[in-house]
C-alpha cells in the first residue's frame, strides 16, 4: 500500500490489545504487516495472533485482554523494532498518521523513538546495532 517497510523485528514480542480484530487491521494497514501461520502459545492464557513483515521469520504477537494492561503506554519494558535508517523509519511511520514521539538518546548514546499503536501501547524503534 505504501511500499515496503523500513522496519524489522529482531525477536518475538507481544503487545496486549483490547480489540484483537481492530488491532490486527491497524497493524496490517498502518505498518504493512500480515498474518503469520505461527501458533501463539502465551503462558498468560490470552488469545492472540501472530503478525510479521513480509516473509520474515520473527513475529509480533497481539494478545487480547480487557484488563487495564491493554493499552498501557507506560507498562513495563516496551517492545522493540529495528530500522537501518532511523530517521527514514520515523518519517515513514509519521506519513501513515501514527503518533510518534521525538527522537531520543539513551545513556549509551543510542538513538531511538517511540510510536503508539491503536491502544496507546508504546513501541520503540532503534537503529540496528
Amino acid at each position: 500500500m505504501w511500499g515496503s517497510t523500513p522496519l524489522y523485528i529482531g525477536e518475538i514480542f507481544s503487545v496486549v490489545v483490547r480489540d484483537l480484530a481492530g488491532a490486527r487491521k491497524w497493524y496490517e494497514e498502518r505498518l504493512g504487516m500480515r498474518l503469520s501461520s505461527e501458533k501463539v502459545e502465551d503462558d498468560s492464557g490470552l488469545s492472540g495472533i501472530a503478525l510479521q513483515f513480509g516473509r520474515s521469520g520473527e513475529t509480533i504477537w497481539l494478545l487480547q485482554s480487557d484488563s487495564e494492561i491493554a493499552g498501557d503506554p507506560d507498562g513495563g519494558v516496551r517492545p522493540m523494532l529495528y530500522a537501518k535508517n532511523l530517521r527514514k523509519a520515523r518519517e515513514w511511520i509519521l506519513a501513515r498518521g501514527i503518533r510518534v514521539d521525538e527522537m531520543q538518546q539513551d545513556s549509551g548514546g543510542n538513538e531511538f523513538f517511540v510510536f503508539r499503536d491503536l491502544d496507546g501501547n508504546g513501541i520503540e524503534v532503534c537503529r540496528e546495532g
